[in-house]
């Protein structure tokens, strides 16, 4: 899975084009010349599905979603030409100042689901802050004595909700979880061997 970073630039003259960057990897934006707002949308990655136990004593848990926060921007044309970081790593994924001061904004990642047991535990969705809205992704649901568990889901609501979590392994067809879907999908743990 991977953490998502979506920006839109508008700009309020008719010779502005709006502009939408999506990004996954530590990079730096110039806020463009006509620029008057700008909206984020971060996701955090889902975490992955626990694997199933291979002695066939109970499915893994399902990967928590990632967190979700969205931010909006005001920018005057003495903001032009000024910088966003947006940075990725092992905990999360974040919006910084470059040249241009904001509150850090974060989406952390959702966390791994346990490996089969008697059913592994489901992972911890991942939280948000510095956002407008900030919102938590749900947790991955624990594996059964036979089955995956299912991957949190990241929030449905907005106008641009995060990924579904996938669906946890089913041991009568011997198969593993699924991924979960971009942005912030826990994947589902897999079914006991």
């Amino acid at each position: 899975m991977l953490e998502v970073a979506k920006m839109l630039l508008i700009g309020q003259n008719q010779t502005f084009t709006p502009v939408t960057n999506t990004v996954t990897s530590n990079t730096t934006i110039t806020i463009p010349s006509g620029a008057t707002n700008g909206v984020w949308n971060l996701y955090g990655k889902g975490g992955d599905g626990g694997s199933g136990n291979p002695s066939g004593a109970g499915g893994g848990g399902g990967g928590g979603a990632g967190g979700h926060a969205r931010k909006s921007l005001t920018f005057t044309s003495s903001d032009w030409g000024k910088t966003i970081n947006f940075v990725s790593n092992t905990s999360g994924c974040f919006i910084t100042s470059g040249t241009y001061t904001i509150s850090t904004i974060s989406a952390f990642h959702g966390s791994n689901g346990a490996a089969g047991g008697s059913g592994g535990a489901g992972g911890s969705g991942g939280t948000a802050s510095g956002g407008d809205t900030n919102v938590t992704g749900t947790n991955g649901s624990n594996g059964g004595a036979a089955n995956g568990g299912n991957g949190g889901g990241c929030d449905t609501g907005g106008t641009d909700p995060g990924g579904a979590g996938g669906a946890g392994g089913i041991l009568s067809c011997s198969q593993n979880g699924s991924n979960g879907t971009i942005p912030g999908g826990g994947g589902g743990g897999g079914a006991r061997n």
